[in-house]
This record gives C-alpha cells, sequence and structure tokens, in this order.
C-alpha cells in the first residue's frame, strides 16, 4: 500500500474552502435548527458503542470540530468532561447556549483550527481519554486526522457517513438535472483512506457500521429548514424554482420522507501501535 495515494485520497474531496470559520459562522443557525429536529439514532448508537467498550466512564474525551453538540452534549451526560472546538465562533455560541439549556455544565468550549493546533503548546498531548471526531471535515486531511492519535492517551474515535438517500434530494436531482456533487453524507473514500493510513502506521482499527432506514413526515417549515442547503444549491445550479417543486413534492407526498443512512464507526486504541 502507498501512504502518499490514500493521502491524496483523504485530500481528495477537502480543498480547505469548506473549513473557513466565515462558511461556517454562516451555516450555524441553520445548522443548528436542523440538528435540534434531528431524530436520528447516531448519537445514542455511537454511545452505546462507547459504553460496550467502557470508555466513557469518567472519561476526557476531545470533540474536535463537535458544532453546536450534536455529540458532546449526549456524551457529556455520560464521561466526566467534554472539551468542544470549532473553527466557528456562532457554532461555539450555540453549543453554549444549547448546553445551558440542556443543565450540561462540563463542557468546555474552545475556539480553534484542528490542522493548525499546536498540541504541545496548548497542553494537550496524550491528553484525552478519547478524541472524537463526527463528520469533521478538519480530520479529512492527513495532518488533521494524525493528530487525533497524538491527542489521545487512550481511544480516538471517527465517525463518518458513507451513504444516505431521501425520497426528497432524489425527486429534486431527478426534476431538474442536478449532477451529484460531492456529498459527505456519501464519503466512502475518506473512510477507505482514513482506515489504510491508520493501518499502515500500526494501529489495529475496528470498524462499525450502524444503519437506520426511516419513514417520517415533516412539515412545510420543518422540511424548508433541513433542506435549505439542497434548495439553495439546486436553484443556484439549475435556475430552477425549487419552491415550486418544493410545493409539488408536499402536495404529493404530505411531507413524507423515505430515508436511508449507512455510518461508519472507526475506533482505535493508541496504546496497541503493532508496528
Amino acid at each position: 500500500m502507498n501512504q502518499s495515494y490514500y493521502e491524496a485520497l483523504l485530500r481528495k474531496n477537502n480543498d480547505g474552502t469548506v473549513d473557513s470559520e466565515k462558511t461556517w459562522d454562516e451555516r450555524a443557525g441553520r445548522f443548528y435548527e436542523a440538528q435540534k429536529k434531528d431524530k436520528s439514532i447516531f448519537p445514542n448508537e455511537v454511545i452505546k458503542i462507547l459504553e460496550s467498550r467502557g470508555i466513557l466512564d469518567q472519561a476526557s474525551i476531545l470533540d474536535i470540530g463537535g458544532g453546536s453538540g450534536r455529540y458532546a452534549l449526549p456524551l457529556a451526560r455520560k464521561a466526566k468532561h467534554i472539551t468542544l472546538t470549532d473553527i466557528s465562533g456562532n457554532m461555539l455560541k450555540l453549543a453554549k447556549e444549547n448546553a445551558e439549556q440542556n443543565g450540561i455544565q462540563n463542557i468546555a468550549f474552545k475556539k480553534l483550527e484542528w490542522e493548525k493546533a499546536a498540541l504541545s503548546s496548548l497542553g494537550w498531548e496524550r491528553m484525552f481519554d478519547l478524541a472524537f471526531a463526527a463528520m469533521c471535515p478538519a480530520i479529512r486531511t492527513p495532518a488533521g486526522l494524525y493528530k487525533m492519535s497524538q491527542a489521545s492517551k487512550g481511544y480516538c474515535m471517527i465517525n463518518q457517513f458513507i451513504h444516505s438517500t431521501d425520497s426528497l434530494s432524489e425527486f429534486l436531482r431527478e426534476r431538474t438535472g442536478s449532477v451529484q456533487h460531492y456529498n459527505p453524507h456519501n464519503d466512502r473514500e475518506s473512510v477507505q483512506a482514513i482506515f489504510n493510513l491508520l493501518w499502515m502506521q500500526g494501529y489495529d482499527v475496528e470498524m462499525q457500521y450502524v444503519k437506520s432506514e426511516e419513514v417520517y413526515t415533516l412539515s412545510k417549515e420543518e422540511i424548508r429548514s433541513q433542506y435549505a442547503f439542497v434548495l439553495e444549491r439546486i436553484q443556484k445550479e439549475t435556475g430552477e424554482d425549487t419552491e415550486k417543486l418544493f410545493v409539488e413534492y408536499e402536495k404529493r407526498e404530505k411531507g413524507r420522507i423515505e430515508e436511508q443512512t449507512t455510518l461508519a464507526v472507526l475506533l482505535w486504541n493508541v496504546a496497541d501501535k503493532t508496528v
């Protein structure tokens, strides 16, 4: 296996622009509103995996690119302390509000660009029982990935969607002829690259899959909130009146959404390096 090949594969869909503070500051509000309505099984299933390994009890956890706290809040109810980092000040503000509203006090918040962070200056080398990242662009680069192992004295975990489809997105693509661009919810290549890079470093990486098939109904307002990015992108690319198509779908399906999603969960112990 060739390390440079997998490093290039990992970088393939991350040109750095998606990581910008401005980008995530602008998305923070809509992202958080969508998160509040999210009823997915994934946070609970990920916590079950960690609990089954005895990783969470009295654990100090680093949540890299933790956004507005989707995983940090449920993790905080099980662990001793969470340090949540994000490049976006707006995301961190929402995460703090989210924690306060839920009476959670064992989370510290740190504005940080992960790839450029100096762990030694922060005092974070071999600091955490678990270095954790879920759908985080900052670890889809070699520097960001390798730094996870440096921050942990125990385990590291990465959660990455490798397959996600839903009936509304498929309807919009079919009707507009919109091209399927890179989607972090369908990023099998990054998981392939991460696994192989860690394997070449001597880590015995465990991988599990969490699959979800759901049928649910959303109100017009919920659909507009959760699909804002999709509707905006398709209208910009194709010039189609996405509002008209949205109304057509809602009238036909009454807000019914069919969704299939697969999450890859990668877990490794930094102490078990064999090479």
